[in-house]
């Protein structure tokens, strides 16, 4: 999970130093695309981690379903996404944290 924020967030800030300060024109767009590719494509693979409130949860879940064959409890499944908000929370905490502790550092 580290190493995806950290590619995250190198993949923003390499996105925004090439915007700013690259050479030519072409080598700018075709580099600037390649990086909002992979940020798309890490956002997709957050996504299907099986973290309550996404997707990757939801799937867990059915096929949780299909293997004990019946629904899993409404107590259970609150109190998972419950946990999952506070751990979206937390990434997000840590994102903003990380962030501008590299803006107030590169001043």
């Amino acid at each position: 999970m580290g190493l995806i924020l950290v590619s995250l967030a190198v993949s923003i800030a390499v996105a925004t130093f090439i915007e700013n300060d690259f050479g030519s024109e072409t080598a700018r767009s075709h580099i600037y695309h390649a990086t909002w590719f992979e940020l798309l494509f890490l956002l997709g693979i957050i996504n299907l981690l099986p973290i309550p409130v996404l997707d990757g949860w939801h799937l867990l879940i059915f096929l949780l379903e299909a293997v004990i064959g019946r629904p899993v409890s409404l107590k259970i499944r609150e109190r998972a996404q419950q946990i999952g908000v506070f751990i979206i929370i937390f990434i997000m905490l840590l994102v903003f944290y990380n962030d501008i502790t590299r803006i107030i550092g590169a001043e």
